[in-house]
């Protein structure tokens, strides 16, 4: 049965904290969601881009339930601190 994870990112995240598990869990057949703060795209420590989904903010992803939220940098792990995620 395939889960909804959330990849949470901020400016300069370890790349491979995003990417490979992003990769993997598709691979796995479930729904991978990346969210940010508002913009777009997001470079990582190494300069890879990565879009965020849909027009998502982080705000908007903190209402809808996910099975886990991954925090890639540590900007992104204290966001998920100061809202209220189910």
């Amino acid at each position: 049965m395939a889960k909804r994870v959330c990849i949470l990112i901020e400016q300069d995240f370890q790349d491979m904290e995003v990417l490979y598990p992003r990769y993997r869990l598709i691979e796995a057949g479930h729904e991978v969601v990346v969210a940010g703060l508002g913009q777009k795209t997001y470079k990582g420590k190494y300069g890879y881009p990565v879009n965020t989904d849909a027009d998502n903010s982080f705000k908007i992803m903190s209402g809808t339930s996910f099975i886990c939220k991954l925090a890639a940098s540590l900007t992104a792990f204290f966001m998920a601190l100061e809202v209220d995620l189910p």
